[in-house]
């Protein structure tokens, strides 16, 4: 058997006309047909697919894709709290010192202080 496009390869364009010479024209189709019942030689069969490669529009193989391993996303961290705002100073969080605005997100005072209040 001979297949026109080459070793396996599909003719995109059954329907498409080939002109060969010595040949009438004929659809990619029918020309693989001829081929696959043995009406074509062994010589003309390596011929023919440089006639037909461009008309019939044969397909380069495509390789097999290696197989790909699933995607390992990192897991989502848990979401987290906002800090908690604890009040320090000595007016209850009013007019606190460095712009804290009396209120400490750690719930600690300046380094080496004292803890302020829990919540």
């Amino acid at each position: 058997p001979c297949n026109i496009c080459g070793n396996g390869r599909p003719a995109e364009r059954p329907n498409a006309i080939v002109r060969i010479p010595g040949l009438s024209p004929v659809r990619c189709q029918e020309l693989q047909e001829y081929g696959l019942d043995g009406s074509i030689t062994p010589f003309q069969c390596r011929e023919i697919p440089d006639f037909v490669n461009d008309v019939c529009e044969c397909e380069p193989l495509r390789p097999t894709p290696s197989p790909t391993r699933n995607p390992n996303p990192q897991p989502t961290p848990a979401p987290t709290r906002a800090p908690t705002c604890v009040l320090v100073g000595k007016k209850g969080g009013k007019g606190g010192k460095k712009g804290y605005d009396g209120c400490d997100p750690i719930g600690y005072g300046k380094k080496g202080g004292k803890k302020a209040g829990y919540s």
